[in-house]
């Protein structure tokens, strides 16, 4: 278990968590989560989702590349990766916003 995770993970949850490798190499898609624990694409997101928020395990989504998915980081390097992909993503996510609410309808 990831240093600091509490042991009372249940459910799908502790399923999906199980399934999360540490390092970039060891990524995993939401489409494979999905076929292994028989849920749908958007209940594995919303299990990863709450892992990360509710439970504060640093799950980085890697969308590009070889080694796509989820995965733990491995070191701090892959961290700030994880941080600086993310930190591009909430940027192109605010252009769009911005475009919604500047749209006349």
């Amino acid at each position: 278990m990831w240093k600091g995770v509490k042991m009372d993970l249940k459910g799908n949850d502790k399923h999906i968590y199980s399934l999360i490798g540490v390092g970039i190499e060891k990524a995993i898609t939401a489409r494979h989560i999905a076929q292994q624990t028989n849920l749908d694409k958007r209940t594995v997101r919303e299990c990863v989702r709450r892992l990360i928020i509710k439970h504060k395990i640093p799950i980085i989504g890697n969308r590009k590349g070889n080694h796509k998915g989820y995965f733990i980081p491995a070191n701090h390097s892959e961290l700030m990766a994880g941080i600086g992909a993310l930190e591009k993503q909430i940027e192109e996510e605010k252009k769009r916003l911005e475009v919604l609410l500047e749209a006349e309808v």
